[in-house]
This record gives C-alpha cells, structure tokens and sequence, in this order.
C-alpha cells in the first residue's frame, strides 16, 4: 500500500541523507568504539562488553531521540547496565529489573521517543542473559567476563558515563544528532499495553532462563521483542498491524539466519565482532521513517548486536537456539499486536453502539 506524500517526501529525504551521512557515522561510531575496546582490554576491572552496549544505547539514542531529548534515556540506560551487571545472576532480581525496564518503555511509547529507549532493553537483556558460564574459548579476548562486584560495578559505571558523552559529542560534531528529533507518541491505552507485553514476556522469559535453562543466546528473545516494537503502529486497522507484523518478523528472522550463516562461514571471533559492527553502522545509516522500509532496518540491526557476542565455535545448536528465540518472540509479538487490534476494534465497536443508544435517547 502506498504511503502518504508527506511519508513518500520524508523517505526519499531519508535516502539522501543516508548516502551524505553513511561515512560520517562510520567514522563517528568507530571513534565511539576504540576507547571501549582499548580500556576493556587493559584495565581487567572493566567490562569491554558492557562499554560497547553503552556506544550502541549513546549512539541510537541521540540518532533517533536528539542530543536534548536522549540524556535522561541515556542515563536511566547506563543505571540499567550496572543494575545488570550485579542481578545478572539472581533470576528474581534479574527478572524484576527487565519489568522496571518494560514499565519505562511505555512512557518511551506514549512520548514517542521508543526508537532510543528500545536499545536500553536489549542491552540490559544482553548484559542480564550473555554472562552465562561459558568456556573461555566461546568469548573473544577483549570481552572480558561481566565482573559483579560493587567496585567494578562502579568503575564500569563511570567509564560508561564519559564514554556516553564522548559518543553524543562525536555524533554531534560530526552533524548527525539534531537537538530533538520528534516522532509521534502512542496512545495511553496502547502504550500500556505493549508495556505489559513486554514486562511479562520478558520478565518471565528471563526467570526461565536463568533458573533452568541458561544460554547466553537466550538474549536473542528480548533483542527480537524490543526491536519488533520499537517503532509500534497498534492503532493501525487489524490489516495494517498484521502487516506491519509480518514484515518486522520476516526481517528479523532474515538477519537472524544471516546471522547464523556468517557464524559458520567465519571462523574468526574478531572478525564476527567486526562485521556485526559493520552491520550496525549500516543499520543506523539506513534508518528510514518510512514503515515501509523498517524491515531494512530490523534485517541489518538484528545480525549486527548480536554478532558482537558472538563466537565462531558456538556450533549447530547454538544457531538453532538463536533462530528457536527469535521465532517465539515474533509469533509473540505478532499474537499480541492482533490481539490489540481486535481488541480495539471491539471497544470502537461498543463505544459506538452506546453513543448510538444514548444519541437515540437524547433525541
């Protein structure tokens, strides 16, 4: 279906801007990178993995939010990766947190700002899930495991902080973050509803998770659940939410099993790690406030967060887990945005009845 022309206008806008600000953001985001990397790897108390989930929320918040607007999302994400960072091995706490989490996304929902506060849930469930046991070889040398003592806690904490601001300071140097980036806010109802979807998926999923069956590809469960929503149509009619559905699922298992094939074919850790970086940068480049070129955005972000946490000896069943998680939070997400949509459609439909009655009576 064809969009509006303001749409049609703002995606051709949208086009050229990606091909003037695609080198700019690589080289704003490799600058963002280096610092984290360098650190985590000479200084054992920190966490080069977290750091680099700290680049990503910076990057995506003050990309999609404006340098004015995202602070305050940037700030509740770092307190989320530290609290991460000590619960990730108390399933109750652990679950607890990612329900605090969800509750945030419906303010982000109803203020219109998601497309920033999405990054927070996945990179705390990133941090919650991903520091399962492991063996030593199944992690790249820079990503050191998640420490949880209180002063590494806070030595990672305040990298995190300086290494935020160096990211929204590169971004707007390099003329990629406007102050305040508006987008349209979802209604009351249907922000508290995709905040309860979230909070109780998510919430559960990772009491599961890490109580009886803890993988750390499990994270791919929240990483599909927070991308699939974060930028939600559920007032649409019933059509264009399966729709729109469809085509978010279909571009998340895409980059999913993308993902899983650049895993076999490279036997390399770092260079997994590299292309997920490239995958990344694309993504952002490629970002498009037209719907109907979201799922580009969701076929390149999906393999690229998750390819930084990957290895390469991570074998068959761990791609079928992967593809297992993903595939369960779309069907989902897709269940729950039908379900709105009738559920709406319901209420319009007795809302109407009754203002039909009352206008009768009033007559």
């Amino acid at each position: 279906m064809a969009g509006t022309p303001a749409e049609s206008a703002q995606a051709t806008g949208s086009g050229a801007a990606v091909r003037h600000r695609g080198p700019r953001l690589l080289a704003a985001l490799l600058a963002a990178f280096a610092p984290a990397l360098v650190a985590g790897a000479l200084i054992p108390e920190l966490n080069a993995f977290v750091l680099a989930m700290v680049v990503l929320l910076s990057a995506q918040t003050a990309l999609f939010t404006g340098w004015r607007r995202g602070p305050p999302i940037i700030a509740f994400g770092l307190a989320s990766l530290t609290i991460a960072t000590v619960v990730s091995h108390l399933p109750a706490l652990a679950s607890l947190w990612m329900v605090i989490v969800a509750a945030g996304a419906g303010l982000a929902l109803y203020h219109g700002t998601m497309m920033g506060y999405a990054m927070v849930g996945v990179t705390t469930g990133f941090v919650i899930v991903s520091p399962a046991p492991v063996a030593t070889v199944d992690k790249v040398a820079l990503i050191h495991p998640v420490v949880t003592g209180a002063m590494a806690a806070l030595l990672t904490l305040a990298a995190g902080v300086a290494l935020a601001a160096w990211t929204v300071a590169l971004l707007v140097w390099f003329r990629l973050s406007r102050p305040r980036v508006d987008q349209p806010g979802l209604a009351a109802p249907a922000s508290a509803y995709i905040a309860l979807v979230l909070a109780v998926t998510t919430g559960l999923g990772v009491y599961v998770i890490l109580s009886w069956y803890r993988v750390p590809v499990a994270a791919w469960l929240i990483l599909t659940l927070y991308v699939l929503v974060m930028k939600p149509t559920p007032d649409a009619p019933l059509a264009g939410v399966i729709r729109r559905s469809i085509h978010r699922v279909a571009g998340t298992l895409a980059g999913s099993a993308a993902a899983v094939v650049l895993v076999f074919l490279v036997p390399v850790d770092w260079l997994l790690h590299l292309l997920g970086f490239g995958l990344i940068v694309a993504a952002l480049a490629a970002a498009s406030p037209d719907p109907r070129r979201y799922w580009r955005f969701v076929l390149l972000l999906t393999p690229g967060v998750v390819l930084l946490d990957s290895a390469a000896g991570t074998g068959l069943v761990a791609a079928e887990y992967r593809l297992a998680f993903t595939a369960a939070a779309a069907a989902t997400a897709v269940v729950a945005a039908v379900g709105y949509a009738l559920a709406a459609g319901s209420t319009r439909r007795l809302r109407d009845r009754y203002h039909h009655v009352d206008h009768g009576v009033g007559d």
